[in-house]
């Protein structure tokens, strides 16, 4: 019978400990607020196109910036999320 070899087994399961992040305190209002909105869907959304008139109209907010992630299986580029950050509110649109 051939000697056996032994088999190392890796668990590939790291030790990661995150930071605890606060949630930002909810807006009173968007009134007079920049409004960030990431798209994330697959594919074009029917709604998305008129939620930042709705957003200006109603809501009376200052500025509405659409950003739009070229791929929705990876994260938002770098440069996205800064300009995102300089938004009073973010909205993440996940579905169609």
């Amino acid at each position: 019978m051939p000697e056996a070899n032994p088999m190392e087994v890796l668990d590939p399961v790291a030790d990661v400990t995150l930071p605890e992040v606060a949630l930002s305190p909810r807006l009173d209002t968007l009134r007079g607020k920049k409004v960030g909105i990431l798209e994330n869907a697959p594919g074009r959304s029917l709604s998305l196109p008129r939620i930042p008139q709705l957003l200006r109209e109603r809501e009376h907010a200052k500025d509405v910036v659409v950003r739009r992630k070229p791929v929705t299986s990876r994260t938002a580029s770098r440069e996205m999320i800064q300009e995102l950050a300089q938004c009073d509110a973010v909205i993440a649109s996940t579905a169609q």
